[in-house]
């Protein structure tokens, strides 16, 4: 018959053919997802140490470029060789988008502060005399203060008072001009 001649000629499709060669060398085809898995998995883990280790540039500081992390010979992780372009791109990211130091601060309460910070004020009194005065006189202040009529002691409390309240609302003001966060973070993080 005619069907029987055509199907003599044909050649075996791929996948047949593939097949053949899959039980052929079985072993062989069975390693390569495991060899890749083992490859892949090396390959990523050395990519999480070059990223973070080592922390200081280890090899020979021939040419060393500030922020580059490879050196002529020798190299340093990219995240800690990028501390310093990374954290001032954090807080300029923080400061610009979200939230200012100045709004921040400009969302305390005064009144609060120094309600809050008050009861403080003679207790850090205290460790600041024990610092810097003779173990004999240390007690003197906190004597003086409790000996006190009543109406002073309530007047010197006023003063304690209106005094963080005032430096609360100074502070607020010049917030700019005391504090830098970008200079706090980066150092902090070198």
């Amino acid at each position: 018959t005619k069907e029987n001649d055509g199907d003599q000629g044909k050649q075996p499709g791929p996948i047949s053919h593939a097949m053949s060669k899959f039980k052929a060398r079985p072993g062989t085809y069975l390693l390569i997802p495991c060899v890749a898995a083992v490859v892949g998995w090396f390959t990523n883990w050395l990519a999480v140490q070059m990223i973070f280790y080592p922390v200081k540039f280890r090899g020979i500081p021939i040419l060393i470029k500030n922020e580059v992390p490879l050196g002529l010979i020798g190299w340093q992780g990219i995240v800690p060789c990028k501390t310093r372009p990374m954290s001032e791109a954090m807080v300029n990211m923080v400061t610009e988008q979200l939230l200012s130091v100045k709004e921040a601060f400009a969302l305390l309460d005064p009144r609060k502060v120094a309600n809050l910070l008050a009861p403080e004020v003679p207790k850090l009194g205290e460790e600041v005399a024990g610092e810097l005065l003779p173990k004999a006189l240390v007690g003197i202040p906190k004597a003086v203060f409790v000996g006190l009529p009543r109406a002073s002691r309530d007047v010197i409390s006023h003063f304690n008072y209106r005094f963080l309240h005032d430096f609360t609302v100074a502070v607020q003001t010049n917030i700019d001009s005391l504090f830098n966060i970008k200079n706090c973070v980066v150092d902090q993080m070198l």
